[in-house]
């Protein structure tokens, strides 16, 4: 066979359908998860009450307006918004117009991720990438329940012969490939990722679950962890990419449960890893159908597909698209990935595949001290702030602002003054609200700057303090000291 003919061969190929759709329900299965962790956060991100200023971002970066908010939203629209999006996850699982329903979704969580730019991370990211995959890829001719309820079990016998092209699919599996060998290509080039610190550094800053228990005698198993999580991204994707029945990749499937399960373990990204697993049941599809096809007889064999369809063209497009705008950060590529990304976040599509190389520059590990003097008291009353505030990813984010740590969105000169100002006002105006009574609030924050040389944490901390009054549920008086 000519080059020619192998490379017509790749892109004309079919494929059954049903590992597909099984991808769809479990993906949908995590879109109800998803839009719900949304909706619970309405009060502290999304509203306009909450703590994220949304004038000061609409303001200063235009494409964040092209969403579906309208001006001065309240927090009913916010619930009815997503509210309505998770109760659509279901039709996404059942197969009713799953393609339509992943639009829908698609848009919501791009919106929803514009108003709250500033505290996006990688679940998002993650998300959004898989739902635009969806609307773009043929899901739902099978597992359908209404097709079920129609023709009972005898359906089974249908959707297992199913038959579909297969280029989407390729191309969704290629991007994921890109996700691992990119984001450990840059952590190559990481100081603390090649000297084998990165890790420590990462299960200590506020998104770990694990951060209570790591000691500086674990620092030796952990350099070790890192050389093996760094090894797996770069090398996974050429295991999972070969051939049907090579024990390389069943090899490469037990890294990647590995590697997912690990992350989910001791970080709190649970929705981005379980994404990310569940696309190997599109990389062992035709494995999965060999094993489907011993119980189900087996109709008639893969042929060629005739021509591409529109879908399949537009994910071509979508697929070199993403390729070239993950490549903005690679110098002298920059000039020409700043189109695609451009088009993207425009879109609603923001990837970044820098994930935890910049655990170098940008890591914390704070301890925090609340207290709260009642009017006309002189005791001084000890709070815990995950009371007040909510201890999660986003508000980890969010807080770097009000202790002046620079994150991945960099913000410079006024804007990043006027933001500065507006943070602690906004932190200060939930605890007033949620202690409910008068008095005079002191926060103090001790970060530590987490390296070799200061694993243990000796030297001097950078300090944070902020006093603000009470009165009738309402801040004043705010001031640094």
């Amino acid at each position: 066979m000519s080059k020619y003919s192998k490379i017509k061969s790749w892109f004309y190929t079919e494929t059954w359908a049903l590992p597909l759709d099984i991808f769809r329900v479990v993906f949908g299965v995590l879109c109800i998860t998803y839009f719900y962790s949304l909706f619970q956060d309405i009060p502290d991100f999304s509203s306009q009450n909450g703590l994220i200023n949304h004038d000061y971002f609409l303001k200063h970066w235009w494409y964040l307006k092209i969403n579906l908010i309208p001006a001065g939203p309240s927090d009913l629209y916010f619930k009815i918004l997503l509210g309505s999006a998770t109760l659509l996850s279901f039709l996404l699982v059942f197969g009713i117009y799953p393609r339509f329903v992943s639009l829908l979704l698609f848009l919501t969580a791009s919106t929803v991720q514009k108003w709250n730019f500033s505290v996006i991370y990688v679940d998002d990211v993650a998300m959004h990438l898989v739902l635009f995959w969806l609307i773009l890829l043929p899901s739902g001719s099978t597992l359908n329940i209404i097709e079920y309820l129609k023709n009972g079990s005898n359906s089974w016998t249908q959707w297992a012969n199913k038959k579909i092209p297969d280029i989407g699919i390729k191309l969704f599996l290629l991007n994921i490939c890109w996700i691992y060998f990119y984001a450990g290509m840059e952590k190559v080039f990481s100081e603390m990722w090649y000297t084998g610190f990165a890790l420590y550094p990462i299960l200590l800053i506020p998104i770990s679950r694990v951060s209570e228990y790591i000691k500086p005698e674990h620092l030796e198993i952990i350099r070790v962890a890192t050389y093996s999580s760094l090894l797996v991204e770069v090398i996974l994707p050429f295991f999972l990419l070969m051939k049907k029945g090579s024990w390389l990749k069943y090899f490469g499937l037990l890294l990647m449960v590995s590697f997912h399960v690990f992350i989910v373990a001791t970080l709190r990204i649970p929705f981005a890893n379980i994404a990310m697993l569940g696309s190997a049941i599109l990389f062992f599809r035709e494995e999965l159908m060999d094993f489907i096809h011993k119980y189900i007889a087996k109709g008639s064999a893969l042929e060629k597909v005739r021509k591409l369809n529109y879908s399949a063209i537009f994910a071509l497009i979508f697929f070199v698209l993403v390729i070239t705008s993950t490549t903005r950060h690679i110098p002298y590529v920059r000039v020409i990935a700043d189109i695609p990304t451009k088009i993207l976040w425009v879109g609603g599509v923001m990837q970044n595949y820098q994930l935890f190389d910049w655990i170098s520059r940008f890591n914390f590990k704070i301890e925090k001290e609340v207290l709260f003097i009642p009017a006309g008291s002189d005791s001084k009353i000890k709070l815990n702030h995950k009371d007040f505030l909510p201890d999660s990813v986003r508000y980890n984010l969010y807080q770097l602002r009000f202790y002046d740590v620079k994150w991945l969105l960099t913000i410079r000169g006024n804007k990043r003054q006027e933001l500065k100002r507006d943070i602690p006002k906004r932190i200060a105006a939930t605890y007033c609200r949620k202690i409910g009574e008068d008095g005079e609030v002191f926060l103090s924050t001790k970060i530590h700057r987490i390296t070799e040389f200061n694993f243990d944490f000796n030297r001097k901390p950078k300090r944070v303090r902020y006093k603000f009054k009470c009165v009738d549920k309402t801040a004043k008086n705010g001031m640094f000291y």
